[in-house]
């Protein structure tokens, strides 16, 4: 029997003292002879050695050799790390102990690297003065652990071991070696090897002690159905004398050559272009073998940027895929074909072109081979910037814009077209570098654009907008170039300007008297300029008591961009005082008024003029002398030289 043992004493729940506890109390258990305060664990089995499988009984023994009674928790934790509680609060008087019997089936992954596994005993409570108690004791079982090895190899002279991989050709003798080692602890009977090709290998031997190995052979002679490659199996299992099952598997695979070859070359005329260019693809298979080929596939990837055109020799397009099928490729022969693509532009930089090619051995084997061309696609593109100088004005203001054009891709365009449309309200004046003027329409042609090189142009528009074109004009242009190979590419952009107007002007006006007289009539004439035209004139004339009078003036000379307007204010009683503006407004509404002036009439005296024709007046304010009720004066200079035009003298 085996035994586990151990004595341990009372520990308090501080542990920084746990230390000097124990050296006190071994120097008393050593010294004296009164053993107080000790529980004695025990942790047995039948046998110091077991095996995987077999089933491990312990016996797990708890006694009080204290002269106090105890309370406590017994727990056994089994090899796998599970904890089993045996018993809760156990009260264990001085001089008792309780014994408990457990099991345990060995498991592989509970051996540890001292090919041991290990149960421990624990428990842990309280002594009856209050003292807490932990006591633990574990047992270490040595296992053996079964264990079994197969190693398969192959050879083509026969000799064992071959090797894991091996190379042989249609009729070569493959001898396969099988090698099955007892690697555990362990005697293993009744060995078996099964193949998944071959079935079941005669051994030499179906036993084996440790350390101890048995073999078997069988050959194998290649033929056309191994081809390429034949890969199998083998799978050794054994039992030990416990009856624990033990197995093993390794493979071995045998490439199949044959005497045959197959060549791809392929050519792309030209190597590079820009978008539209189109590349001529010749592909030449080869049979380097002895055999015939068919049939005989050619399978060509176009990758993107690479747009399918035709094929010659019945070739099938789909999607990115051209194919072709040749039924027989006799030995030494070749075959071309030829393919079509066209750079699309979608994709820039290098174009893998990808073909691969396989042909059919008499035998059924699939021999390949692949090979690609690189076509560089050039970037193509262009683009248009185009400004306007100033971007706002009236009727009559030049316009400058700038329409500058780069080529943004790879390759030269020739030619490059500039197409500027003028809209309705700016009128063409002038363009640099012989653009030409159709209508609305400005129109250059540049000979040629290398790749990143940008030309300018320049056109002058003067705004001419009627009342409905005011507002934002946009002026559009696009441009386009060709590629070398035919493409063309285009762009476009637009440039705005904002058509405004101001109220008409009126320049000046004139009144065909300065100095009226009652009932003589007064004509305003007014020069009214406007840069969208003259719509209304009114002249507006109110009187003292804001009695308020407007009549609309007439064009009588000029247009109404530029033009003469009158109106007549009928005679007004003598002493009439007017206040007299006049209102101009465009086709937009908007106007404008002059300051407003006064106008006097004044008494009509050429009845009291002793002077034919000469028409006598009042200059305001006139106050006559008291005593002329009856008796008219005549105005005269002072000193009694009569004038009828000047200032009363007395």
């Amino acid at each position: 029997m085996v035994m586990n043992s151990g004595q341990h004493k009372k520990v308090n729940k501080k542990r920084i003292f746990i230390s000097c506890l124990m050296v006190v109390f071994f120097f008393l258990a050593v010294f004296t002879p009164v053993n107080a305060g000790w529980i004695e664990l025990s942790l047995n089995t039948p046998r110091d050695m077991y095996s995987v499988g077999e089933t491990i009984n312990y016996t797990l023994q708890v006694a009080n050799s204290d002269s106090l009674n105890y309370t406590l928790n017994v727990t056994n934790v089994y090899p796998n790390g599970t904890a089993e509680l045996l018993d809760t609060n156990l009260f264990l008087t001085s001089g008792a102990n309780k014994t408990y019997l457990c099991s345990y089936v060995v498991q592989r992954a509970d051996i540890g690297a001292d090919k041991s596994v290990k149960d421990t005993l624990e428990v842990e409570g309280f002594d009856e003065a209050g003292d807490e108690v932990i006591a633990r004791v574990t047992k270490s079982t040595e296992i053996l652990a079964p264990a079994i090895a197969i190693i398969k190899t192959a050879s083509l002279d026969g000799t064992c071991p071959g090797s894991h991989s091996l190379s042989a050709h249609i009729g070569d003798t493959v001898t396969y070696c099988f090698n099955v080692i007892n690697t555990g602890d362990v005697n293993l009977t009744g060995i078996e090897v099964r193949d998944s090709r071959y079935g079941e290998i005669p051994l030499e031997g179906i036993s084996l002690m440790p350390d101890e190995s048995t073999a078997g052979t069988i050959t194998h002679i290649i033929n056309e159905s191994d081809v390429p490659a034949v890969t199998n199996i083998a799978t050794v299992n054994a039992t030990t004398e416990e009856g624990v099952e033990v197995s093993d598997d390794d493979e071995c695979t045998v490439s199949v050559s044959t005497l045959a070859g197959i060549d791809v070359r392929k050519s792309a005329q030209p190597d590079s272009g820009a978008p539209g260019t189109t590349v001529n693809f010749s592909i030449t298979v080869t049979n380097l073998g002895e055999l015939n080929l068919s049939p005989v596939y050619i399978n060509d990837s176009l990758p993107l940027g690479l747009d399918f055109i035709k094929a010659t020799d019945g070739g099938q397009n789909s999607g990115q895929w051209v194919n072709w099928s040749v039924d027989t490729l006799q030995s030494g022969d070749m075959v071309t074909v030829y393919l079509e693509a066209n750079i699309s532009g979608d994709v820039t930089g290098t174009l893998t072109n990808f073909v691969t090619v396989s042909g059919k051995l008499p035998g059924g084997e699939l021999i390949t081979n692949d090979t690609i061309t690189n076509v560089t696609a050039y970037a193509s593109g262009i683009s248009v910037e185009k400004s306007a100088s100033p971007s706002r004005g009236v009727n009559g203001t030049d316009i400058n814009f700038s329409i500058t054009v780069t080529n943004r891709g790879g390759a030269d365009l020739s030619p490059v077209y500039i197409n500027d449309s003028l809209p309705p309200g700016l009128d063409f004046i002038k363009a640099t570098d012989d653009g030409q003027n159709s209508g609305q329409w400005v129109n250059w042609s540049i000979n040629t654009l290398s790749a990143s090189e940008s030309t300018t142009v320049y056109l002058v528009a003067r705004l001419h907008v009627n009342e409905s074109q005011l507002g934002v004009l946009v002026n559009h242009v696009n441009v386009s170039g060709r590629l070398p190979a035919g493409g063309t590419v285009f762009s476009e952009t637009e440039a705005s300007v904002n058509a405004y107007t101001t109220p008409p002007v009126v320049e000046s006006f004139t009144q065909s008297s300065d100095n009226p007289v009652e009932g003589e009539d007064v004509t305003i004439t007014a020069h009214v300029t406007d840069d969208l035209g003259v719509d209304t004139v009114n002249l507006t004339y109110i009187n003292l008591s804001n009695y308020v009078s407007t009549v609309s003036m007439g064009l009588v000379s000029g247009t109404t961009l530029d033009g003469y307007w009158n109106a007549t204010i009928p005679g007004q009683p003598a002493g009439t005082v007017l206040t007299i503006y006049i209102t101009a407004c465009d086709v937009t509404g908007n106007c404008t008024s002059t300051t407003p002036h006064m106008k006097h009439w004044t008494t009509d005296l050429t009845r009291l003029c002793p002077f034919s024709g000469v028409r006598p007046v009042y200059p305001p304010p006139y106050t006559p002398p008291s005593d002329t009720s009856t008796s008219p004066w005549y105005p005269h200079y002072p000193g009694g030289n009569p004038l009828c035009i000047g200032v009363w003298g007395y």
